[in-house]
C-alpha cells in the first residue's frame, strides 16, 4: 500500500525508502547491491567475464533476509 492517497504510487520506492529508514536493512541491502551487481573477472580457463561473484552474492542475500525483519524485507522481495 502506498502511503499518501492521491499521489503516484511506486511500491517499490516506497520499500526502499522504508529500509533506508533502518540502519540494518539499508546496510545488508547496500551491501548485497554490492556484491551481486560487481563483475568477477575472467578466470584464466574462459575469457568470459561472469556478471557477479553468485557464491558472494547468494551469501550477502541469504544474510539479507535472515538477519532483516520481514516487515521490511517481504515489500522490497515482492514489490512491483
Amino acid at each position: 500500500p502506498c502511503s499518501e492517497a492521491g499521489k503516484p504510487c511506486n511500491p517499490c520506492l516506497d520499500a526502499t525508502k522504508a529500509c533506508n529508514l533502518n540502519e540494518t536493512c539499508k546496510r545488508l541491502r547496500s551491501a548485497y547491491n554490492s556484491i551481486c551487481s560487481k563483475a568477477t573477472p575472467p578466470q584464466p580457463a574462459t575469457a568470459n567475464q561472469e556478471p557477479c561473484s553468485k557464491k558472494r552474492c547468494q551469501k550477502a542475500l541469504r544474510q539479507f533476509f535472515e538477519r532483516v525483519s520481514w516487515e521490511l524485507s517481504y515489500p522490497l522481495l515482492f514489490c512491483s
